[in-house]
Parts: C-alpha cells; sequence; structure tokens
C-alpha cells in the first residue's frame, strides 16, 4: 500500500502513532526519507509489516528506480 500527499498537515506522521498502537512497536518502521529506507545497513527492516517513508516526493531517478526494485523483487537481501 503506497499513500501520497505533498500537502502537509494531512496525517501522514499521525499514521505511525496509529499503526504502532494498532499492531505494535516492533512490526513498524518509519523512515524520515528515502535515503534512510534506501540505506545499505537496513537490519531494523526486518520483520515489519508497515514501513512509512517521509519526504519521498524529493526522490532523484536512481533512488526511484532501487525503490521499484526492492518494492516489485520477490526477495529483498
Amino acid at each position: 500500500m503506497v499513500a501520497f500527499c505533498r500537502e502537509t498537515g494531512t496525517g501522514k506522521s499521525s499514521m505511525e502513532k496509529f499503526l504502532k498502537a494498532l499492531l505494535d512497536e516492533d512490526k513498524v518502521l518509519f523512515c524520515k526519507n528515502l535515503e534512510d529506507y534506501l540505506k545499505e545497513q537496513n537490519h531494523e527492516q526486518l520483520n515489519k509489516l508497515i514501513v512509512l517513508v517521509d519526504e519521498i516526493e524529493r526522490a532523484n531517478k536512481k533512488q526511484s528506480d532501487a525503490l521499484k526494485s526492492t518494492i516489485t523483487e520477490p526477495t529483498i537481501r
């Protein structure tokens, strides 16, 4: 699931608190930007059901391609 909105104050960051309360703290990861999500040391993503990435609209072409490959691959390492 992808939720995207450029406007501020629409509740994107509030979703983190809601989802952590609903699913538990250890099942939700919040990344401040796409660089945090795509970094090489990504062990904190293990066993997460939901990953929220803020400021995704600032992604460049290379980051967008890397994001696409992590979404479409059947296995992520």
